[in-house]
């Protein structure tokens, strides 16, 4: 199923994880990863889910990760970023679950800026700690690194630090595929923000 997953094939996933449920309610895996599919085609279903699983396992970090997606997908960010506090405290060291608090802090910060607030720097600080905790984890994993590049891009006086996290993005891609994908983004980042410099890098 998980293979379906990544061959552009959600629905057949979907179907697999649901019968896997059903057939075997222990296997909180299936249900979880059923939630993470269908997180913004069937937000409501993605909750239920989640909520059944932290009701016999309240332990269970996946599931406090699920819970914070289906928080952030609400626009619940409170909440959101609760759970996936919870969930860094069960299991530390999942790359995952940094990548998520570093998500969370990145929605703040759009909230206040929705509101015409001025964010404050420690919001900054703690999405940027997070997100480079999550790029530690996944040495070869270039969305971590993107997302710090689009942190320091909204985050005035961190241009250079912006040019840096893409080009890492680059440099460290574990594929073709991952390098492209990388590239693009960063490229798409420079021509937004009109930073000529950074494209000829």
């Amino acid at each position: 199923a998980t293979l379906l997953a990544k061959n552009d094939q959600p629905a057949e996933a979907v179907s697999f994880f649901r019968e896997t449920t059903r057939i075997d309610p222990a296997r909180t895996d299936a249900a979880l990863a059923e939630a993470k599919l269908i997180l913004f085609d069937d937000t409501a279903r993605a909750e239920e889910l989640v909520a059944r699983i932290l009701e016999r396992e309240p332990g269970n970090a996946t599931a406090q990760l699920r819970r914070s997606e289906v928080a952030l997908a609400r626009g619940r960010t409170a909440e959101a970023l609760a759970a996936a506090q919870a969930a860094a405290e069960l299991a530390p060291s999942t790359g995952m679950v940094h990548m998520q608090l570093g998500t969370v802090q990145m929605a703040r910060l759009r909230e206040l800026a929705l509101r015409g607030e001025q964010p404050p720097d420690a919001i900054y600080r703690d999405a940027e700690r997070e997100l480079k905790r999550a790029a530690e984890l996944f040495p070869h994993g270039i969305h971590a690194r993107l997302a710090l590049g689009r942190l320091y891009g909204s985050w005035r006086d961190h241009g250079e630090e912006a040019l840096a996290a893409f080009l890492d993005a680059i440099e460290v891609a574990g594929s073709d595929a991952a390098r492209s994908k990388a590239a693009a983004a960063a490229i798409d980042f420079a021509r937004a923000t009109g930073n000529e410099a950074f494209e000829r890098a």
